[in-house]
């Protein structure tokens, strides 16, 4: 009976432990960072707004779950276009545009194993075209909190917690917007 005791803590400790990396769950799922909050859709400014440089990482490697400057510029074009703030935007650089968003990745910090925090750190500017004034420039923190409770799968956890982080940074920069006087 104790080696029958011991065999089932070693094979539960193993599902445990593997549960982390036993499941491959899919990559980030893009309309999972996008918000959806009908609470986020504003008056339109009648502006147009163009994306200028994004920064940070470009590729992926070996970590599926970090956020590059492509996922980040697709969300925000989502985003941005659900929100109707502006009344076009456009994902290219465009100086005809009256607005151009510029946006920087500065850090990804995530932690945790049975509880798992990400975070995304930005830092964005809005820049007046005609007549290159800098308009709004703002550091935004997003951060989001996942625990086993919500999600078994360790990987799972992350992916989601990413997927919240980025989805409270870009939630934070609507908000930021819809206050400015364009």
């Amino acid at each position: 009976m104790k080696r029958l005791t011991s065999i089932f803590a070693l094979i539960s400790c193993a599902l445990v432990f593997s549960g982390c990396a036993a499941f491959s769950p899919p990559p980030l799922n893009k309309s999972e960072m996008t918000p959806n909050d009908p609470a986020l859709v504003f008056k339109s400014t009648g502006k147009s707004l163009a994306f200028g440089e994004f920064s940070g990482p470009k590729a992926k490697g070996d970590n599926i779950y970090l956020v590059t400057t492509f996922d980040l510029r697709d969300v925000l074009a989502q985003s941005l276009e659900k929100s109707q703030l502006f009344s076009t935007v456009a994902t290219e650089p465009n100086p005809k545009a009256d607005y151009t968003l510029t946006a920087s990745i500065m850090g990804e910090p995530g932690k945790g194993v049975f509880t798992i925090t990400s975070s995304l750190i930005v830092k964005y500017e809005i820049i007046r075209n005609a007549t290159g004034e800098v308009v709004f420039s703002k550091t935004i923190f997003g951060k989001h909190t996942v625990s086993t409770g919500q999600e078994f799968v360790g990987a799972t956890r992350a992916r989601m917690s990413v997927q919240g982080a980025v989805k409270d940074n870009v939630t934070q920069l609507l908000k930021d917007i819809s206050q400015l006087k364009l």
